[in-house]
């Protein structure tokens, strides 16, 4: 996806503990049937709890 592309997911794990920047590891599952994501590749992520 391009900048600013929405790319809706599930949650699959948090990992409770923080690592050492206070960030939590989280796994999510999402459709990438056209590869344009690719693995480790950093991202901007904001959650919709519903």
């Amino acid at each position: 996806p391009t900048n600013n592309q929405k790319v809706e997911g599930k949650i699959i794990t948090i990992n409770p503990l923080p690592a050492a920047n206070l960030n939590h590891i989280v796994e999510v599952e999402f459709d990438n049937t056209n590869g344009s994501l690719l693995a480790g590749q950093p991202a901007e992520v904001k959650f919709d709890m519903k």
